[in-house]
C-alpha cells in the first residue's frame, strides 16, 4: 500500500520516510512564518526544521540513515508537542 500511494512522487521522495516527515515540515513552517505567535515558539519550529534538514545532509552514510530518521522523527515531534503545549495554554489565557 505504502508504494501505491507514494508512487507519482517516489524519485523525489526516497527513501519514503520523508513522505511522513512532510506534513510535520508544513505544519512547522506554517508556525514560524505566523506572526501571531511567539518569538520563542516560531525560533523552535524553524529551528526544529533547520536541525533535522541539516542532520540529513551532514550524515551521508547510508549505514546510519535508520538512526538519522529516528533522531529527526524525535526532533520534529519535540517541536509539535512544543506547539501543542503553547496552544492549550494559549486557549486558557483568552
Amino acid at each position: 500500500m505504502p508504494d501505491i500511494c507514494v508512487a507519482p512522487i517516489a524519485p523525489w521522495f526516497i527513501p519514503y520516510h520523508a513522505v511522513v516527515m512532510l506534513p510535520a515540515y508544513i505544519l512547522l513552517l506554517t508556525v514560524a512564518i505566523a506572526g501571531e505567535w511567539p518569538k520563542w515558539l516560531r525560533a523552535t519550529s524553524a529551528g526544529a526544521c533547520v536541525a533535522s534538514l541539516v542532520m540529513r545532509f551532514a550524515i551521508p552514510s547510508w549505514n546510519y540513515r535508520g538512526a538519522m530518521f529516528l533522531i529527526s522523527f524525535v526532533i520534529l515531534l519535540s517541536a509539535l508537542g512544543t506547539i501543542r503545549r503553547a496552544l492549550a495554554l494559549r486557549q486558557t489565557n483568552t
